[in-house]
């Protein structure tokens, strides 16, 4: 398991911040993604019932990359 904590920088993060956890994650502990998330000025989570792995295989995949877009179609207003 991973034990660097990026929480410890996540209120210098002035730009929309999307973290996506896995919140059966076996490399790091989901709760620093969380933490960064409520940090970060412009943070939002979105949690994903997967392991570190299943986010890049259907059906996980395709939800998350909507929801990946969905963010950054919000936030760089293609329009």
């Amino acid at each position: 398991m991973l034990f660097y904590d990026a929480s410890v920088h996540a209120r210098q993060v002035r730009c929309p911040l999307l973290v996506c956890v896995s919140d059966k994650e076996n490399l790091m502990k989901p709760e620093i993604a969380l933490r960064v998330a409520r940090e970060a000025p412009l943070g939002r989570a979105i949690r994903y019932p997967t392991d570190h792995f299943e986010v890049y295989h259907p059906p996980f995949v395709d939800r998350i990359v909507a929801d990946q877009i969905a963010f950054l179609t919000e936030h760089l207003d293609p329009e």
